[in-house]
């Protein structure tokens, strides 16, 4: 369901908590977060390991669900959504860098960035079109035709990035997006993020790294599934 909202909150987290069984336990793994990013916002979010970040971003991208509380994506109602529904507000909406990429090894390079694109009706020429134009910003036209397991790390983390970028996806959802790169090449895809964020959409990125942290306008700390602090960062004056 779609509701009327702000155009420009592309991301809106009430109350969002979520629970995990393990074994005889069930661990709170966020509690209660409240989480509001706006076109032309970069959110960071840092804490120590098992503080929530993961599934944090996990919420946002509907790839899980909260057990209570709400995460409206660009208007949409995830917890309103089917899973055709939640995989087309992915497709359309969210772009999504996993920690652990994610690519389809039969694919090339170009394919596996083509394929949210294609899925969403683009035809195989302009999908394919547009997936060469953003591997050629990340210095990638090179390798269009490599598949994952014939290129470097930092290539596949590059790939990875750009299957996020390509489209008009209104936010961007990175977990360690700099994690295989060296810190040229990383501070490289900072600012392409920067850039992507300030030509009109939102993002919220996990890293563990202060510099990186430092490209977004505001940083989130967690503890123990809660949002324990906020701080304004540089938001990537370099």
């Amino acid at each position: 369901m779609t509701q009327q909202a702000d155009r420009d909150v592309v991301l809106e987290i009430r109350g969002a908590t979520r629970w995990y069984p393990d074994g005889d336990l069930t661990i709170r793994a966020v509690d209660g977060i409240d989480l509001t990013v706006s076109v032309g916002e970069f959110v960071a979010v840092m804490g120590p390991s098992g503080s929530g970040k993961s599934t944090l971003l996990r919420l946002a991208g509907g790839l899980d669900l909260p057990d209570d509380g709400t995460v409206v994506v660009d208007g949409v109602d995830l917890a309103s959504c089917s899973a055709a529904a939640l995989a087309g507000v992915r497709r359309r909406s969210a772009g999504y860098v996993f920690q652990e990429l994610n690519l389809i090894r039969t694919l090339s390079l170009t394919e596996n960035v083509a394929l949210p694109l294609e899925l969403d009706g683009m035809s195989f020429k302009a999908s394919m079109a547009a997936a060469r134009a953003a591997l050629a910003e990340l210095d990638l036209i090179d390798a269009e035709r490599r598949r994952p397991d014939q290129v470097s790390g930092g290539e596949r983390q590059r790939a990875a990035i750009a299957r996020a970028l390509v489209g008009e996806r209104r936010l961007i959802l990175a977990e360690e997006p700099t994690g295989s790169l060296d810190s040229t090449t990383g501070e490289d895809i900072m600012k392409r993020l920067r850039e992507r964020v300030d030509a009109g959409a939102g993002a919220v990125m996990v890293t563990h790294d202060p510099r990186h942290a430092a490209w977004a306008d505001t940083v989130v700390f967690l503890r123990d599934g809660k949002i324990v602090d906020r701080s304004t960062a540089g938001g990537g004056a370099a």
